[in-house]
């Protein structure tokens, strides 16, 4: 038996991988010495992201050098790959070592995932690889994750499905890609439009949608419209109340002078307290966060771009600070919810976190908003690994990822957020509605850990007054306020994320 050849798709991952053994960084590989997990010793090496890419139309034949709609659409009988020159010796450095008779297994140790699949796989086959795979799959790159997944490593045939997944997205790109940008460049050409336009599988369905919404502002025709706030007298009690009717929630086709006059109305008629409904409502803490949702909520909070809030997560990844960070899943499965205990008591000794650990005392285990195998796909959600650091010593960006990622892991501990909600209607002369409501917090919950930060909530604390149904007031006064309906809003990067999750 030989040595193992594990390739990384990173260099950082590639340390990372072999940060548990003994090891010596030959700066074209990393050695690991002869080690009980390594009889023989193993050689790290790493690509650079992809160091593949499939043909470019013209390589395929001269005639698609120039861009016709004569030759579209364009597809290959066979399509082929090739070494992009500047990762050529990154190429010559997994030709060499998968040629070397010393090395008798390969480990495919690539990012968990359809792309670290591919990555990796389409080197295997473009440099015609005989010789064993298995497959490293760790959503965790601290030391004792990755002895672990060395451990369970499984043939990498097993995960054959991510390559071939991969492969067809890759092609689809291609095949939309090429035919569809040389389609419309070349149209708008025609139309005396000199650019070079790009169309795509994602961009273009993006672009439908964004189109559709700024044709639905462009073609808004916004209405003018008043609304009526009494103000209500019930004994000793005073309370604002806005008009409504089971139609509209404001008031049209009426001028300014005639809502005057139906408000002096108002204010002469009796007004009886026609119902109130309280209700006390609880908010779980939010489910741990996936990519989408971290996306989201960075873009809401500190406006950072989805490539950015990726670029921050996938740093702390291969710091080994958090888990994998391309996670659709918002689940944990029972073994990765048995080191919740270790990253509590971890983020208790950081002074960031000491107060706010003081109350998260709910043991989720058994909590399927949080633990439930059967949610999990791919990857479980984004939380934070065992290892120890103080954010305070990380790039910006990056601290505030691992803030929200830790406020998370905090909150689920947390008992729920406990308001009441009460709504108030007055009939005034028995036929004309207005409407009171209001919110009283009664446990503050898990919202404590997200103080300053918005949670979308949408709850305002508005304390009513103690009447009840069947008491009679009167109208004070009615203030006027106009105003004019909204066309749809743009969207924003954090709405765009939200649509793209479900197309």
């Amino acid at each position: 038996m030989g040595k193992a050849l594990i390739c990384a798709e990173k260099p950082s991952q590639a340390k990372a991988l072999a940060a548990p053994f003994p090891n010596k960084n030959m700066k074209t590989h990393i050695a690991i010495a002869p080690c009980v997990m390594f009889p023989e010793g193993a050689v790290v090496i790493w690509a650079v992201g992809h160091i593949l890419e499939l043909y470019r139309p013209e390589d395929y034949s001269k005639a698609y050098q120039e861009w016709s709609l004569d030759n579209l659409p364009i597809i290959p009988k066979e399509y082929k790959l090739k070494v992009i020159e500047s990762k050529r010796s990154i190429f010559n450095n997994f030709k060499k070592f998968l040629k070397d008779p010393d090395i008798s297994v390969i480990i495919h140790a690539a990012d968990p995932g359809i792309e670290g699949c591919l990555l990796l796989d389409e080197i295997f086959y473009y440099l015609n690889n005989r010789k064993p795979v298995k497959r490293l799959w760790t959503s965790s790159l601290t030391k004792d994750s990755v002895v672990e997944a060395f451990r369970s490593m499984k043939d990498n045939r097993h995960y054959q499905h991510y390559y071939y997944a991969g492969l067809a997205r890759q092609r689809a790109d291609w095949l939309v890609g090429m035919s569809a940008s040389r389609a419309l460049t070349c149209l708008l050409n025609q139309k005396g439009i000199e650019k070079t336009f790009s169309a795509g599988r994602v961009q273009t369905a993006l672009m439908s949608i964004i189109y559709q919404r700024e044709k639905e502002i462009e073609n808004f025709i916004s209405k003018p419209y008043f609304d009526l706030i009494g103000e209500f007298q019930f004994g000793e009690a005073k309370l604002n109340a806005k008009w409504f009717s089971n139609e509209s929630e404001h008031i049209f086709d009426m001028d300014e002078d005639m809502l005057e006059a139906f408000s002096k109305y108002c204010q002469s008629q009796p007004a009886i307290v026609n119902t109130i409904k309280k209700e006390e409502k609880k908010k779980r803490p939010p489910m741990f966060y996936n990519l989408s949702s971290l996306q989201m909520h960075a873009n809401r909070l500190y406006g950072m771009t989805p490539a950015n809030v990726l670029g921050f997560a996938q740093a702390l990844y291969d710091k080994s600070l958090i888990t994998y960070p391309r996670s659709d899943s918002q689940h944990l499965t029972p073994g990765e919810a048995a080191w919740m205990p270790v990253i509590i008591k971890n983020l208790g000794e950081l002074e960031s976190y000491q107060d706010l650990i003081k109350g998260a005392t709910r043991d989720i285990s058994q909590d399927k908003r949080y633990v439930d195998s059967e949610k999990v796909s791919d990857h479980y959600a984004i939380i934070l690994t065992e290892e120890k650091v103080n954010p305070l010593t990380l790039p910006k960006g990056e601290q505030q990822i691992y803030d929200l990622i830790a406020k998370s892991i905090i909150a689920a501990h947390y008992q729920d957020y406990i308001y009441d909600t009460t709504g108030i209607i007055i009939t005034v002369a028995d036929k004309f509605g207005f409407r009171s409501s209001g919110t009283l917090v009664k446990e503050e919950g898990w919202k404590k850990i997200y103080m300053g930060l918005s949670t979308n909530s949408g709850e305002e604390e508005n304390q009513l007054p103690d009447i009840k149904e069947g008491e009679v007031g009167t109208m004070l006064s009615g203030q006027i306020k106009a105003g004019s309906t909204n066309p749809p809003s743009r969207f924003s990067l954090g709405d765009l994320i939200k649509i793209m999750c479900n197309p």
